[in-house]
């Protein structure tokens, strides 16, 4: 979404009173519109998931009780409301010596959600529809945000056509009703305003004058939706590269520009920043982000590991509550208590990423293509949910066979905007790109639609801005009957993209170059370590067969987390070619059962041997946990066989392995689909004559 520099000068114009008007008017219009859509979202069995159980302190706020959060089963009427029982709530019938407590941390961290909630309410009366007003507000602001940006890079007809597709998308309508979750589109695309706007400006104040408006709404957006912290990357790159039109003019003034921008941004999002770090926070997620259930999406090839098998919160904190106390020795420290719990992940974090630093690399690459590729998925369904009127039927089904059509174009789009960039400007186009990278690679965080939504504009202002530039270049060359140089300046721009994507390239095969005699030494000492046999009971249930080792000490009423590495091997004499294995675990919480199912690969004659980190996690309320054993089918009896792997248990990763024989050889990094690279048509007619381009990724 960065400006060519050399159209800079003809975009100044281009705003005006009629501009206003028309910005204006995509405001009512889409407004009008989430209004009406909300309701039918939700007679199409829609439902928002905007955690409204945490929207105490929102009512008592707008009651006029201050800002504070009432203990829960003290107003039975309040309780009813927020687990949405009830629909309404009448402030009459609040106790007037109800408990109170502090904010819990996902309170702390959404105040500002709250506090917009309690705003609306206010006026309007509490009720759970009333808030259809903030999330119309909110799609309001981003469609015209929308507009506005891609009015001054290309025509008001294009313009109004990219607002028009994206406001009708079903990826977008359907997560305008998660409130906490929808409420980063209006600063992302905010943020994109800005960088368009620092690019223009040519005055020092005017420069000032955008990084301190950014700088305030973005410490607004911090209290809505924490990543938002992540638009001051883009934002600040722009500035500095490409600020004012060029790299070295007004310099002074951008690190001016920069440092108010980030003070104004500290001052305004203060009580959540105090507060952050007694939340899980953005390592806790991002940790999230690496289970295996965002594998497929991200179209990745297994390896034979991964790093977590469950996109559970708790799952998550007993990993890493298990990963600190093997660093200090066993010692059972409350992390969350002793706000040790975000250092924990971080440092998690980092050794995951130091020790596979390919599988990051390529994880950032699978987002990149899927992102860049978000506006021709029917994941969402053709027309929007609930939607059912014959015409808006009609509208949503042409707008998906034109899209599908384009299925896979985004990649190529994306590129060929680049190169066109690059003939007006080469540094432009290397920003461009960076721009690009960061914005569709960084969802590799957490790969879900809810996260990701908001990045489906991107590519279509790709597509109606090369197609924009296109119509410019041709008619440029045509009326300077300039067409060689035209020529060179296009081969020079190719030259540039291709450079900046072999940099990317060579990044990833030297990553895996780096990681894999790290990874075959971590599951060298697995393979090598010494097998210690455990007492265990057999039982069998019809078909399946149950087998229970003792490894944990009886359960405690204190919290505490037990870990043991369990080696399974498979294989043998058994003439089977895979064993379904269920990992059972047993307690007294459905929140905490960390069950799990696999299939283990075996041949006659050789063992596959997997290594399951297992827990049992007791909690201080007395929610219990434990893993139970491993259920196999009877007739794979004598193909199983358990162990326990202290030595492991000392290590600072405790993974989830499967080493068949001869798994030295096979590549210890994850690869990657390449078939959203291209157009679906023409990888399938690729693949046809090269069926092995499938394993380049």
């Amino acid at each position: 979404m960065t400006v060519p520099l050399a159209t800079a000068a003809r975009a100044r114009q281009r705003l005006g009173r009629y501009e206003i008007s028309i910005a204006l008017a995509v405001f009512i219009v889409a407004w009008v519109g989430c209004r009406l859509y909300l309701p039918a979202f939700r007679a199409g069995g829609g439902r928002a998931m905007s955690y409204y159980e945490e929207f105490g302190p929102a009512v008592m706020s707008a009651c006029g009780r201050g800002f504070v959060n009432p203990v829960s089963a003290s107003e039975p009427a309040l309780d009813a409301f927020l687990l949405q029982t009830a629909g309404s709530f009448d402030c009459r019938s609040l106790d007037q010596q109800l408990s109170v407590g502090p904010l819990d941390s996902f309170q702390a961290v959404t105040r500002n959600l709250l506090l917009s909630a309690a705003a609306v309410w206010r006026v309007t009366g509490i009720s759970w529809i009333a808030l259809d007003n903030l999330a119309a507000t909110m799609f309001g602001v981003t469609l015209t945000g929308a507009y506005v940006v891609m009015r001054l890079i290309m025509g008001r007809s294009l313009a109004i056509v990219g607002s028009a597709v994206w406001g009708i998308s079903p990826m977008h309508l359907g997560n305008v009703a998660h409130l906490r979750d929808y409420s980063k589109a209006p600063f992302f695309v905010l943020t994109a305003l800005a960088i368009v706007l620092s690019i223009r400006a040519q005055r020092p104040k005017a420069l000032i004058g955008v990084a301190a408006v950014f700088g305030v709404i973005q410490g607004l957006g911090l209290g809505m939706r924490t990543d938002v912290v992540l638009n001051f990357a883009p934002f600040l790159l722009a500035l500095f590269v490409l600020g004012s039109g060029e790299p070295t003019k007004n310099f002074r003034w951008k690190l001016a520009a920069a440092g108010l921008s980030l003070s104004l941004f500290v001052l305004v999002a203060w009580p959540v920043l105090t507060t952050y770090r007694q939340s899980e926070g953005l390592w806790h997620v991002s940790l999230l982000g690496l289970t295996t259930p965002f594998d497929n999406p991200l179209s990745l090839q297994r390896a034979p590991y991964d790093f977590g098998y469950l996109y559970d919160d708790s799952y998550m904190s007993t990993v890493v509550q298990a990963y600190w106390y093997r660093l200090h020795d066993g010692v059972q420290v409350p992390l969350h208590d002793a706000g040790l719990y975000e250092r924990a992940c971080r440092d998690y974090y980092s050794l995951l990423v130091s020790t596979f630093p390919a599988d990051f690399l390529t994880r950032m690459a699978g987002s990149a293509l899927h992102v860049l590729n978000l506006p021709f998925t029917i994941a969402y369904g053709v027309t929007p949910l609930g939607v059912t009127n014959r015409l808006l039927v009609w509208m949503a089904s042409v707008r998906t066979s034109m899209l599908l059509a384009l299925a896979g174009s985004g990649p190529l789009a994306a590129t060929y905007l680049l190169v066109l960039v690059g003939m007006r400007s080469k540094i432009a186009a290397c920003t461009g790109f960076l721009l690009l990278a960061f914005w569709a690679s960084y969802p590799y965080l957490q790969f879900q639609g809810r996260h990701i939504f908001h990045l489906e504009i991107v590519t279509i202002t790709v597509l109606l801005w090369a197609a924009h530039l296109t119509r410019r270049t041709i008619a440029d060359a045509v009326e300077t009957s300039a067409r060689k140089r035209e020529g060179k300046r296009a081969l020079q721009a190719t030259a540039t993209v291709a450079a900046l994507a072999g940099v990317v390239i060579v990044c990833i095969v030297s990553a895996r170059v780096v990681q894999a005699p790290r990874v075959r030494a971590l599951f060298d000492r697995y393979a090598n370590a010494a097998k210690e046999q455990t007492e265990q009971s057999v039982t069998s249930d019809d078909a399946t067969l149950h087998i229970s080792p003792r490894m944990f000490e009886p359960a405690e009423p204190s919290a505490r987390v037990q870990q043991a590495m369990l080696a399974m091997d498979v294989g043998g004499a058994c003439d089977v070619s895979a064993v379904p294995v269920h990992v059972r675990y047993q307690g007294n919480d459905n929140e905490l059962d960390f069950s799990r199912d696999l299939t283990v690969p075996g041949r006659r004659g050789t063992w596959s041997r997997v290594f399951l980190p297992v827990y049992s996690v007791e909690r201080a309320d007395g929610r219990v946990s434990r893993f139970a054993g491993i259920d196999v089918p009877a007739s794979a009896a004598a193909c199983v066989r358990l162990s326990r792997v202290r030595e492991v248990e000392h290590s600072p990763l405790m993974l989830d392995v499967v080493l068949s024989q001869g798994w030295q050889s096979e590549p210890l990094y994850q690869r990657l689909y390449l078939g959203p690279l291209l157009p679906e048509r023409v990888w399938l007619r690729i693949a046809h004559w090269w069926p092995r381009v499938a394993a380049l990724g």
